[in-house]
């Protein structure tokens, strides 16, 4: 998964909706339904619950690592890398 890609998911996992993520990220609402298809593709998942969850479950499992990242990286490379 790319860095833009993990940032994207991130920010749905907040809650955001992909306009709201296309603000925060100056892209367009498009770039950021692109960025999901391809988030969704590689993690095997289908809907932005499934994605909150995985956010959710590393950031419990690794609190140490996801506080010391910036906002927009807290999820966990090690895990999203797999799916790439």
């Amino acid at each position: 998964m790319t860095e833009t890609e993990r940032t994207a998911s991130e920010l749905v996992a907040q809650g955001l909706n992909n306009q709201q993520v296309a603000n925060q990220m100056y892209v367009s609402v498009n770039t950021v339904a692109f960025y999901m298809r391809q988030v969704f593709r590689k993690l095997n998942i289908g809907s932005r619950v499934e994605l909150t969850r995985i956010v959710v479950e590393q950031t419990q499992q690794n609190p140490a690592e996801i506080s010391d990242l910036p906002t927009a990286r807290r999820l966990s490379a090690a895990h999203l890398s797999r799916h790439s």
